[in-house]
């Protein structure tokens, strides 16, 4: 009988013993490179997502929590002609009551107030909508339907499995919901809210899939890996 490690040889690498550089905390430009290669990661993994799903079709995709844009500037580097429309919900909002705030937002509500506007004039050059708002009060508001729904919003439990549910109801039969942050150590009520979800609207799925990004935070020793995951409403 083989030897059940060699079978997987082909899979898995071995790494050196002592794989990982030792860097200071201060040495901003490690950690700048390191976030630049995440970006790049995440934008590449969520367009390559959307794109498989449109196959060729113009779609509507709709963000829940959009920071600085990185969805939306992957798809108009890989494929902008993917995109028929593009709808982003971020509060900005920088003060005390942000689940952000001293994290994203440091101390003062000007950070959020700078990157809201940054944000804002990014997405107008590229015919995309920015609104500033809680994701529950936009979807209180809106009607409209999407073909591509991202929740990556406020990463606490009750109000990820809010969005969650909102963004199910506000797909179009056949579309694709799209949570990040499921299994991020940094961000574990995410993965119970998606597991909450999961269970209670399963039946309004036909498929699912998932994709891993390995990253490493700011001030963080080690990498850490979070999963897009994502489901197809069902067509009735």
């Amino acid at each position: 009988m083989a030897d059940p490690v060699d079978d997987v040889d082909h899979v898995f690498t071995k790494p050196e013993l002592f794989n990982l550089p030792l860097q200071k905390n201060e040495d901003r430009r490690k950690v700048d490179e390191d976030r630049r290669k995440v970006d790049e990661d995440r934008r590449r993994v969520y367009s390559d997502i959307i794109v498989q799903y449109a196959n060729g079709r113009q779609i509507d995709i709709l963000e829940i929590g959009v920071y600085t844009g990185n969805v939306l500037k992957g798809l108009l580097n890989y494929s902008p002609s993917t995109i028929k429309t593009y709808t982003g919900v971020d509060p900005y909002i920088g003060d005390e009551t942000d689940p952000y705030f001293r994290s994203y937002w440091k101390s003062q509500t000007s950070e959020a107030e700078q990157q809201y506007k940054r944000t804002r004039a990014f997405f107008r050059q590229h015919n995309a909508a920015l609104i500033r708002k809680k994701s529950e009060d936009f979807f209180e508001a809106s009607q409209y339907m999407y073909d591509v729904v991202i929740i990556d919003g406020d990463h606490r439990l009750q109000p990820t499995i809010k969005d969650l549910r909102a963004g199910l109801n506000a797909l179009r039969p056949g579309g694709l919901l799209v949570c990040d942050d499921y299994g991020n150590s940094d961000t574990p009520e995410v993965t119970r809210a998606v597991c909450k979800f999961v269970d209670e609207a399963s039946e309004s799925f036909d498929a699912s899939g998932y994709r891993p990004i390995w990253f490493v935070n700011a001030g963080k020793p080690a990498p850490i890996q979070l999963t897009v995951i994502y489901w197809r409403k069902k067509v009735d």
